[in-house]
């Protein structure tokens, strides 16, 4: 999935210095053609006034808009605000446990057929094509109950996604089933997580969401964005979560998955929150393109 980015920002040493309230930055940014429509100016406003109301985006021609930021810290944000296509959701998953059959057989097809996998030195194993890129997810010889179905080495991700959307492979998997990377790594290896497309999307958008904020965590002081859905969503969000109850829910940003938490009971009342080992910068820049809505001048 290639993300085309239709803006240049024209100046990225930004003097923090000259930010005020009252003496905003400004920032003047090259649009590539076909990217200056209203709605997509519209997005970038909800955007951009998500992180501070009297910020603004004005299109000066054709190919040029300036950006007028009344916060320092929104210099921070501003590249992803600005070339994010922003499609955030929230989707099932399935097992780990019932997945892994999948992968042993799909592992067993990559043997007898002999691919080429030694894109990775770190571990090398013939017999297994497929887990010496993919780890398994298992503690002591036992799969780990949940939605991640094994983690690679970032240099490993793309063959991975490369063997299991091999013909012979990816007919293993039932229709409704793919697979996403986390977001993030953990212990320099990112996750992949087994999606359900099969119940659709529940959708983060200013169609189904009234506020989202940064808070921080009372379980652990992280930051976290809050999320309060509008009336006629609770109870989609609340039928979601039921029919979840003891399995993740993955919550997906662009193709990378944010968070996959387990569902413990019913969630009613229309909240929910989106947490992880993110920075502040991030977390307010997840909040402000979810409150603006989703790029369409970006390439899926």
């Amino acid at each position: 999935m290639k993300i085309k980015i239709f803006y240049l920002i024209t100046l990225l040493s930004i003097a923090c210095y000259a930010c005020s309230r009252e003496k905003p930055v400004v920032v003047n940014v090259q649009l590539l053609p076909g990217c200056n429509q209203p709605a997509n100016l519209e997005v970038l406003n909800k955007r951009l006034q998500a992180l501070h109301k009297k910020n603004t985006v004005e299109l000066l021609n054709d190919n040029q808009i300036r950006v007028s930021l009344y916060n320092a810290a929104d210099t921070a944000c501003l590249q992803e605000i600005l070339t994010s296509r922003g499609e955030v959701y929230i989707i099932e998953t399935v097992s780990n446990i019932d997945i892994f059959p999948m992968l042993q057989q799909a592992n067993k097809i990559l043997r007898k057929d002999d691919i080429n996998t030694a894109n990775s030195n770190e571990y090398e194993d013939d017999s297994q094509p497929l887990f010496t890129l993919l780890y398994p997810y298992e503690y002591n010889g036992q799969l780990v109950p949940g939605s991640q179905v094994g983690f690679a080495l970032a240099r490993d991700t793309l063959e991975v996604n490369r063997l299991l959307n091999s013909s012979d492979i990816k007919t293993l998997f039932p229709n409704p089933i793919t697979f996403m990377w986390t977001a993030a790594p953990q212990g320099g290896r990112f996750g992949l997580i087994a999606i359900s497309t099969h119940g659709g999307r529940f959708e983060l958008n200013p169609t189904t969401v009234e506020k989202a904020e940064m808070t921080y965590s009372k379980f652990n002081s992280r930051p976290e964005v809050s999320l309060e859905f509008k009336t006629e969503y609770h109870d989609k969000w609340a039928q979601l979560t039921r029919n979840s109850i003891g399995r993740d829910l993955a919550i997906v940003s662009d193709g990378k998955v944010l968070s996959f938490p387990r569902v413990q009971s019913e969630i009613t009342g229309g909240k929910a929150a989106i947490a992880g080992n993110y920075t502040e910068d991030f977390i307010q820049t997840l909040a402000a393109i979810i409150m603006g809505g989703v790029l369409d001048c970006i390439e899926k």
